[in-house]
């Protein structure tokens, strides 16, 4: 579901659809430049997600992600881009072990 107005939104449109876990983009997907998440944005999204007794939120890598490019640049952006949202997800996100974090690439 989208997040765009806030990561918490992410969760009002999930219960909106009656899902029943979530997957967000980590930040804009189709750019290398991360989102700048606000520490109450996550906490907003945390009470959110604990509040909507939503299952697992999942995180989407941004597209532009390629592990087994031969471009050098392209490599590093892409282990960054990788790093950042695994970060994002698993040291801001989750909330317990009972609502895990998962991560794609």
């Amino acid at each position: 579901v989208s997040s765009s107005g806030g990561l918490w939104k992410a969760v009002e449109r999930a219960v909106a659809i009656e899902a029943e876990a979530i997957q967000v983009f980590p930040s804009a997907p189709q750019n290398w430049r991360p989102t700048n998440h606000t520490p109450e944005a996550y906490s907003k999204f945390r009470e959110a997600h604990a509040a909507a007794e939503l299952g697992e939120v999942w995180a989407h890598c941004i597209y532009l992600v390629n592990l087994a490019t031969e471009s050098e640049e392209q490599l590093e952006k892409s282990i960054a881009a990788s790093d950042e949202s695994r970060r994002m997800i698993s040291e801001r996100v989750v909330i317990s072990s009972e609502n895990t974090a998962t991560f794609l690439t």
